[in-house]
């Protein structure tokens, strides 16, 4: 004897709606609407067009997979490189006593090169201003400005700088990407 729900699975009949499915086909799941939204009034929602152009928008900043180029690796250590290089010169002339001012190499080896590691990141996806290393390379920068407009060495800024971007390096995945801004770690 067989039975008539064995049937029904069987032959792929969805019994609710008396429709045929495909064997295997789930329905999907649809998102629970929360009670803020169940009472806002029609006004409150927003219009199509602007939702569109933030879903354009935040593709365009914010990327999924974030964008690459061939030979980014490289291009990465290389910049890398030339950032300590120029950090170590600059670091190293004011420990001895070198003001700024004479360090032009240092001074502006280690603002470019941290300009275009930024640029770097920015390519890859906006998201990494809001993290946690993004703004850790912000207050670098200010921390560099701050060397630069003390009227004494600087020595204790560019020390700030060179810890912050030591700590900030290679800290664990789950503080380097935290956004303060969103309360959780967000990777793309």
């Amino acid at each position: 004897m067989h039975r008539a729900s064995g049937m029904h699975r069987a032959s792929g009949m969805h019994r609710a709606s008396g429709m045929h499915r495909a064997p295997g086909f789930r329905r999907a799941a649809v998102p629970a609407i929360t009670e803020s939204e169940r009472e806002a009034p029609a006004s409150c929602a927003r219009p199509l067009h602007r939702h569109l152009a933030r879903s354009m928008l935040s593709r365009l900043l914010c990327p999924k997979p974030l964008r690459s180029f061939p030979g980014q690796r490289w291009v990465r250590i290389s910049v890398r490189t030339w950032h300590l290089l120029s950090m170590g010169i600059l670091l190293g002339g004011t420990a001895h006593g070198l003001p700024l001012a004479e360090q032009p190499l240092g001074v502006w080896g280690t603002l470019l090169s941290g300009v275009v590691f930024v640029g770097l990141e920015l390519h890859a996806s906006c998201i990494w201003l809001l993290q946690l290393k993004g703004l850790a390379v912000l207050v670098k920068f200010l921390l560099l400005g701050a060397a630069l407009a003390s009227s004494g060495s600087g020595l204790p800024y560019l020390v700030a700088s060179l810890v912050i971007g030591g700590i900030s390096s290679h800290m664990p995945g789950k503080y380097r990407y935290y956004s303060p801004f969103h309360g959780r770690v967000i990777k793309e």
